[in-house]
Parts: structure tokens; sequence; C-alpha cells
């Protein structure tokens, strides 16, 4: 899901599909909070260099996603953090540049060390890196 980085944000580009759907036509909303919960890991990832796992997800649907859309922007950047809580915003925004769903995620952190050792993390870098 991973795609670039735009100053403090981690971005992604993805293609919905009819197989995703919840109504016709419709992208379905646990695949919405799946993407969210997915970008929000990854600017964790790329930021802090460390893993973890998600504690809470709060995902507010405010425009409905149409599976015929030819991309949807996905984005998420750290607003705070307080020890091993981590408190991430993300959002999807469809082709037409117009929020649809944004999400306030709080993602426990583990040490590196520990990263490393039990969730078998090895950084996060960029291609260029």
């Amino acid at each position: 899901l991973f795609r670039s980085e735009d100053g403090d944000e981690v971005v992604s580009f993805w293609k919905p599909d009819i197989h995703r759907q919840g109504w016709l036509k419709v992208l379905h909303g646990g695949i919405q909070s799946t993407l969210l919960d997915e970008i929000s890991s990854w600017v964790i990832f790329r930021k802090l260099q460390t893993a973890g796992v998600t504690s809470r997800l709060e995902v507010k649907y405010l425009k409905s996603i149409s599976t015929d859309e030819p991309q949807l922007t996905i984005k998420a950047r750290i607003k705070e953090q307080k020890r091993n809580a981590v408190f991430v915003h993300a959002e999807i925004y469809n082709s037409q540049d117009e929020l649809c769903t944004r999400a306030e995620v709080v993602y426990f952190v583990v040490d590196k060390e520990k990263a490393t050792e039990q969730f078998r993390f090895k950084g996060c870098r960029t291609e260029d890196e």
C-alpha cells in the first residue's frame, strides 16, 4: 500500500473494483476502514521506523466511494506521540480530490529492538534508499 511520502504524510494510490463493493458500485465500509488502518501502520513503519499494533480505529464516512473510481488517494500523518501511543490521522480522497473517509487511529508501538525480535521488522526504506 505504501507508495510515497509528501512531507509528514505517507501517501498511497489504489483503484477499487466491483469485488470490494458493499451496496451496488459502492466501496464497502470495511474495505475503507482496512485501507485507513493499513496506511496508518505504514506511517508508523516509515516515520518512526518501528512496528506495533492498532489500539483504536475511529472511522467517519463522509461521502460514498464508487467502485468505478479510477483512483483513490489514501494519506496518513502522525499527529502526536505520547510514550508508546501514537495518534495518526488518515484520509481517503476520491479522484475529484474530495475527502470521503477519515479516521483517527491510536497505534501502540514497541521499541525498535522488540520490533525486530517479535515482529521481524527490518526497517522501512524507499526504493531510492
